[in-house]
């Protein structure tokens, strides 16, 4: 259970600095949106904001991933474990099949 209890925490200390992380990257965000309509007023340009909001930050939350990359790592586990399965079956017929042989030779 401590271990389990030190992933909990692990995972809320890890969602507490992303949400502060997300908080930084908005107001730079904003902050520089601010700038370049300051820098496009002075110099009398029109800015076009929605092509620097593509340009700056593409948007995604790795914590609605979270799920995703959990599904991934099972598919991960679950195909080595096919595998190691399958190897075993194999080593099994192997050896059954070099005890046939010794009982075949020495009769």
């Amino acid at each position: 259970m401590t271990d389990q209890a030190n992933l909990i925490t692990y995972i809320i200390k890890l969602e507490a600095t992303y949400t502060k992380l997300k908080q930084k990257i908005t107001r730079e965000k904003n902050m520089f949106k601010s700038v370049l309509q300051n820098v496009s007023q002075n110099l009398g340009v029109k800015c076009n904001e929605s092509y620097f909001d593509q340009l700056i930050i593409q948007e995604e939350d790795p914590l609605t991933n979270w799920n995703v990359l959990l599904n991934k790592q099972d598919d991960v586990i679950r195909i080595r474990q096919g595998i190691a399965k399958k190897e075993a079956i194999l080593i099994k017929q192997k050896s059954k099949r070099r005890a046939k042989e010794q009982i075949q030779q020495q009769s």
